[in-house]
């Protein structure tokens, strides 16, 4: 068990670590297992490096979004970098009938195993369930 668990450390983690950082902390996008987070802040070359990848990012819901860009911002302004056109960066919104439909999915995958990868679901691949089934029912795209 102790090597499956160390081929999960990536070297975030171990840097992580290192550094007596929670992922949240140190991860914009914190996720369980810590290796699945997105978005390291935790010095200035990567709260930089977040703000120019903040909308390339894939699988995060809305609410996720907007949290990391508030973590972002106040981790840009702790290492004074300037925020005003990152600040103007808009996140979209999602109905409310996409987020109950991410909360079903979630509730009903909770402790199983994602067939692809052998491993527990992650928020990652539920919100690209959520989306595809939108997709299915509402012929558009959610998000």
């Amino acid at each position: 068990m102790v090597d499956e668990e160390l081929k999960d450390i990536t070297a975030f983690e171990e840097k992580r670590k290192a550094m007596g950082m929670s992922p949240s902390e140190f991860y914009a996008i914190p996720r369980e297992p810590p290796s699945e987070s997105k978005l390291p802040i935790f010095d200035e070359a990567h709260v930089r490096n977040a703000m120019a990848r903040f909308n390339q990012i894939k699988g995060v819901s809305p609410a996720e979004k907007a949290s990391a860009k508030r973590k972002i911002m106040a981790k840009a302004k702790k290492f004074g970098i300037d925020v005003q056109a990152f600040e103007k960066l808009a996140v979209e919104q999602l109905p409310p009938a996409f987020d109950e439909m991410v909360k079903s999915i979630k509730k009903n995958l909770m402790g199983k195993t994602n067939p692809r990868t052998g491993k527990p679901y992650t928020e990652s691949d539920i919100y690209a369930i959520a989306q595809a089934q939108w997709k299915k029912t509402h012929g558009g795209e959610a998000a």
